[in-house]
Order: structure tokens, then sequence, then C-alpha cells
């Protein structure tokens, strides 16, 4: 390699054929001797894992990259943008030290209290919204506090999905599901409060391992019963993921994320026409954005967390979004047996019964899916 656009351009052809990638591995297996720019490799790893649909912990990239600490927050902004399409990379190689040394752009300001919370740190950060560690001055206890990503306060459909998401999660009331508290909106900031999980998200524990097979029953069990209580009330959530399942001191997994919840209506269907979710968890019905989704579309979510805890990884993961969505609609996934010996037959059964093609031939219900694996 001749240059460092050349190291870039080779990484980001690494990600297209194994978005799995770190900059890390890249660069160890790399035999450059050309001066590397680390921030735009971690930007592009950063903009490649969003566009895939994961949340970015600003934590874990802190302890990959210490020497960037002061600018991972901003880099995380940045990489948003960039995944989006609101900045183009050729805007950050013009713009170059400019854009990502400032230390506190104005188009990510972060606010020191939204009505009586006092934000403490951020402690998640997604395509879509930031997530504070907070304490509410009058009820003098810890919460969580999501808000829209300043850039985005002027997207009128990402202001009403995040309405849509504290409006749907409000609703709920089980210990299965993160309750939210209380709504609300200041300076043109939209804000919900809800309960502050101590502890790691379900994702993050499958970075580094897997579930026996009994506890990847029991935990999936527990999704699948919250699910159904959501789904009772008449929501369904649509994004089920290891990163929106949350693992509380007691190890409990709670449901987070409702940001594309959908009321059902009277048919028991939501509406078709748009193809959001996340790639890798998507049921094909929702990936086509051409069939009705309902309350079996977060049934496939369920088998497809399940499927992760006992492999690593999810169903199917291509080298893009579209080739992801692809291999939803029209692949099979790797049998798990092939994967783990361990798996019970009848385990891998329920998984792939799940994640079957046609909604039909699913479990139809989340309750039926918990009678089966206990």
């Amino acid at each position: 390699m001749n240059s460092a656009d050349d190291v870039q351009s080779a990484f980001s052809l690494c990600l297209n054929s194994d978005p799995l990638t770190r900059v890390e591995q890249f660069l160890a297996q790399s035999t450059t001797q050309v001066y590397v720019d680390v921030k735009r490799l971690v930007l592009t790893e950063m903009a490649s894992r969003l566009k895939m649909g994961e949340a970015l912990s600003e934590s874990e990239y802190r302890q990959r990259f210490p020497q960037l600490t002061d600018e991972i927050t901003l880099m995380i902004s940045t990489a948003a943008d960039l995944a989006s399409g609101r900045i183009s990379d050729s805007a950050i190689i013009e713009q170059g030290p400019a854009r990502l040394n400032r230390s506190e752009p104005e188009f990510d300001r972060p606010p020191q209290k939204l009505g009586d919370h006092h934000l403490l740190e951020v402690i998640g950060r997604g395509g879509m919204g930031i997530v504070y560690k907070a304490h509410h001055s009058k009820l003098n206890r810890v919460v969580a506090v999501k808000t829209i990503v300043t850039g985005k306060q002027s997207d009128a459909i990402a202001s009403e999905r995040f309405r849509r998401e504290a409006e749907a999660a409000a609703r709920l009331s089980h210990p299965g599901i993160v309750q939210v508290y209380e709504i609300g909106e200041q300076d043109g900031v939209l804000y919900f409060s809800m309960g502050f999980v101590q502890g790691l998200s379900l994702a993050d524990y499958l970075r580094d391992s897997t579930l026996s097979p009994k506890r990847a029953a029991e935990v999936v069990a527990q999704i699948a019963a919250a699910v159904q209580y959501a789904h009772n009330a008449g929501i369904v959530h649509r994004d089920l993921k290891p990163a929106n399942i949350l693992l509380d001191e007691n190890d409990c997994p709670k449901i987070v994320d409702f940001g594309l919840a959908q009321m059902i209506d009277r048919d028991g269907l939501t509406m078709t026409g748009a193809t959001v979710g996340t790639p890798s968890y998507m049921s094909p019905e929702q990936a086509s954005g051409l069939f009705p989704v309902g309350p079996v579309s977060d049934v496939y979510g369920l088998g497809a967390i399940l499927y992760a805890c006992l492999s690593g990884n999810p169903p199917f993961r291509g080298p893009s979004a579209v080739a992801t969505l692809n291999m939803v609609m029209h692949d099979r996934p790797t049998p798990l047996h092939q994967l783990r010996s361990d798996i019970p037959k009848d385990l891998q059964t329920i998984c792939e019964k799940c994640l079957e093609k046609y909604p039909a031939s699913r479990y139809q219900s989340a309750e039926e899916l918990v009678e089966e694996l206990q």
C-alpha cells in the first residue's frame, strides 16, 4: 500500500467482505509501512456497525483506543452522520482534523439538564438517540434518559418514531420491560426517562461468549413472556435483538427500545411499505417492506435472538445491509448443530420454526414459544 488512502480503501473492502472485522485485526494482518490515520479507520468501523443496526458503546471504544478517549463521543456522532448519509467520507477528508478534533461541536453539544433530570454521562448511542445516565432531583433516583440525536431534531420521521417509542413503552408495566417514567420536551429536545439497568446488554455478553443451551432457552423464554405481554397490550416491538435486551444485576433480561414499535390494528397487523429495523434480526416480511408485520414477526426476532445466544452470531450477516436483507428473505441459516455439537435437537427445531420464512409456519404467538421452551 502506497498511501493512507490505500489503507483506508483496503479496510473498507475488508469490512465489505466481513462486517465483523475490527480495526485492530485489520492492522495486525496488514504489512503496510505508511502512516495510518487510525481515526478514519475507527470512524469507518463505527459507521459500518451503525449501518448494520448495532448500537455503539463509548466505553468499548475508549477501552480499545485509549489514545482517542477525549474524542470518542464526537467520533460516534460523526459516524452516525456518515452512516445516515448526512455527510460523506470525502467531507471528513476535506475538513481533516478540524472536524474530528473539535471537543464540543454545535450540532452535538449535550445538555446538562432536561426537566428535573441532571445528566451525568453518556451510556449509549445508536443511529437514532443518545442515552444518558441521569439523576432525577425531585425523586432522588438514578434513571436513564433518552434523547433524539441533536442533528436529527429537524427530522419529522425520527421525531415521530421517538414519540412512538416513549408512548408505546409508557403503556407497558412488566418486569421484563424497562419501565418508562416520564416523557418531555425542552428547548426542542425530545426526551423520556426510564429505569436505569446496571448491567450489560445481551449483545455485549455475546461478543465474548455464548450461552449454554439451557440458559439460552431460559433467557429467550423470559423475553418471550414480556413480548407476549406487549402483544396483549396491542404493541409489536419490530426490532428485537440482543442490543435491545439488558441484563440486570440478577442476569434477568429486560427489553428496551420501542423506537420501531407499532400499534396493532384490529386485524392484528401493522402497516406495510417501510423497511425498518435491524437487518440481521429482521423478519422476511419486514425485510421486504411489502407484507404486513404482526406478532409473528416478533416471534421471528425471538428465534434470531435464540440463534445468537447459541452461536454467538445472528442467523444472517452479509457484507452490506442490502446483502443481509436478501439473505433474510431467501436463504436458510446455517444449522446450529454444524456450529455447536451440544445443542439438543429439539432446541434447534424450536429455533428453526421461529425462523421460518412464512409467518404461518412459525409459532403463532410468543406465548406458544414460551411453552415450547419450558
